[in-house]
């Protein structure tokens, strides 16, 4: 199956340099409704929690998107029913309040649960120790630029999806037919 890396990274990032740190943090350029119509089935959603309530995150970058934005998604992917989705509590280092944010987290994945019962979580991940809180369902198989490439090579992940996301659709056939296994990419358009 297709997946879209950093799914909501088509929103703005907040604050002062958040334009010249676009190019290198924004994966998709399409909003989930369109990656969905491009055959996206697996959504990959970065979080922390900011005054105990979730915000879109990539990394260091927080985006302009938060608990309204995310339940227009999962309200969206709970209609369709043929979703999965991928958290993932992306803090790199290990935070000053590293309890209350796994706590958060955890409510967080269980309210989801709940609220949109159709919803496959497919994996939750706490990235500054890389620990699943859900067993993971699917085999995913990464080929974006921060995984693929040398950055003084490829210097942003459009440019990377621009010159290869042909190529790995191709090369990755079997998995994009595969409903036990996903391909994530960046701009799923391209």
């Amino acid at each position: 199956m297709l997946g879209s890396h950093n799914t909501l990274t088509y929103f703005p990032i907040k604050g002062l340099f958040g334009s010249l740190k676009k190019n290198w943090s924004k994966c998709q350029e399409i909003n989930y409704i369109q990656q969905y119509n491009c055959g996206v089935r697996y959504f990959d959603v970065r979080i922390k929690f900011d005054k105990n309530k979730p915000v879109v995150v990539h990394n260091n970058n927080t985006y302009k998107a938060g608990e309204n934005e995310l339940n227009q998604l999962f309200s969206f992917l709970n209609i369709k029913k043929d979703c999965y989705v991928r958290f993932g509590l992306d803090i790199r280092k290990k935070p000053k309040d590293a309890d209350k944010q796994t706590k958060l987290f955890k409510e967080y994945i269980q309210s989801i649960q709940r609220k949109y019962p159709f919803i496959k979580i497919a994996d939750a991940i706490i990235f500054w120790d890389w620990e699943h809180i859900i067993n993971p369902l699917i085999t995913v198989v990464e080929r974006h630029a921060s995984v693929t490439s040398t950055w003084e090579l490829i210097k942003t992940p459009k440019n990377y999806a621009s010159k290869h996301n042909k190529e790995l659709r191709e090369t990755y056939k079997d998995v994009l037919n595969s409903d036990k296994q996903v391909l994530l990419i960046d701009f799923v358009n391209l």
